[in-house]
């Protein structure tokens, strides 16, 4: 969650992993396209979702919800479970 401007926005980051592959729609806002699991972190990204997917990668059987939370400087993350 952050303040912008007016707004507070709240992000929401839906992780999984699919069995087969699929073909991926066009999209208006940019070209999708599969990123290997290795490399996701270097993927330019907010604080908190560089954190919930490292959550992700690092407890892979996990099956429950979790909580990112980031400070204003973007310098430190906590995540719990919810």
């Amino acid at each position: 969650m952050r303040r912008a401007e007016n707004e507070i926005r709240l992000h929401h980051h839906y992780i999984g992993e699919i069995k087969n592959e699929i073909v991926l729609p066009k999209c208006d806002e940019g070209e999708l396209h599969w990123v290997d699991k290795k490399d996701i972190l270097d993927l330019p990204m907010t604080a908190s979702g560089k954190e919930a997917l490292r959550h992700w990668i690092t407890t892979p059987d996990s099956d429950r919800i979790f909580l990112v939370a980031v400070n204003a400087e973007a310098d430190s993350a906590v995540v719990s479970e919810i």
